[in-house]
C-alpha cells in the first residue's frame, strides 16, 4: 500500500532532513520511503492495516534530534513561524521555504508571571525572543533573576521533555525554553 504524507500538523515536510516512522498500536512499523520532497513524502506501508488500527506518523531528523522550523520568503526574505500559501509581506508565490531556526537570539520583550494555573510554579518569565535568523517566538526564559532581565540580552533555545509529560504510548512530549546565552542546560 502506498500513501502520501503532505503535511504534519498542517506544516509542509521541509527539505527532507528527516525520516518518517509509522507507529501502529504503540510499536514502530518499517516504512519504505518511495519519494521525499519539500511538499510530500510518499511511503510504502508493508501491509494493509486492519480497520480501527490506531496509528500515528512521526517525522524526525536523521539523527533523531528536534528543531524549530521557520519559513522564509525567497523574494523579500520575510520570516514566518508557520507555512503560508504566499508571502504575507510581499505576496510572492511560491510559498515561503522551510528552514531550521537558529538556537540563539536576543530577548525582545518579557513579562514576569506571578499567577498561573494550579501546579505551575510562579514566578516565571514569559519571553518574546528574536532568533538570530529573524524568526520571533515566545517561550519561558529560565535561570535568570528578574533584576538581570534586559532588552537585547543574548539567549539560547533549549529543548526538553516538557516537564516529564508523556503521550498515551509513553513517548515524551518535546518542549522548549530559553536560557541566558552563557548559561548551562
Amino acid at each position: 500500500m502506498i500513501g502520501s504524507i503532505m503535511t504534519i500538523n498542517g506544516q509542509p515536510l521541509g527539505d527532507g532532513r528527516g525520516t518518517v516512522r509509522l507507529i501502529v498500536n504503540g510499536s514502530p512499523v518499517a516504512l519504505e520511503i518511495v519519494e521525499w520532497s519539500a511538499t510530500a513524502a510518499k511511503v510504502r506501508i508493508p501491509a494493509e492495516l486492519p480497520a480501527g488500527t490506531q496509528a500515528q506518523i512521526e517525522i524526525l531528523r536523521a539523527d533523531g534530534s528536534v528543531f524549530i522550523e521557520g519559513f522564509r520568503c525567497g523574494s523579500c526574505g520575510a520570516v514566518f513561524p508557520e507555512a503560508t500559501m504566499a508571502c504575507r509581506a510581499c505576496g510572492h508565490r511560491p510559498p515561503p521555504e522551510a528552514f531550521t531556526a537558529r538556537e540563539t537570539g536576543k530577548l525582545h520583550s518579557w513579562s514576569v508571571v506571578h499567577r498561573s494555573y494550579p501546579g505551575i510554579a510562579v514566578p516565571f518569565v514569559l519571553a518574546i525572543v528574536d532568533l538570530d535568523d529573524g524568526l520571533t517566538i515566545k517561550g519561558t526564559l529560565r535561570d535568570v533573576a528578574e533584576a538581570d532581565l534586559r532588552s537585547g540580552m543574548p539567549v539560547r533555545l533549549m529543548f526538553d521533555d516538557a516537564g516529564g509529560a508523556r503521550d498515551p504510548q509513553g513517548a515524551p512530549y518535546v518542549g522548549f525554553h530559553f536560557i541566558p546565552a552563557g548559561g548551562q542546560p
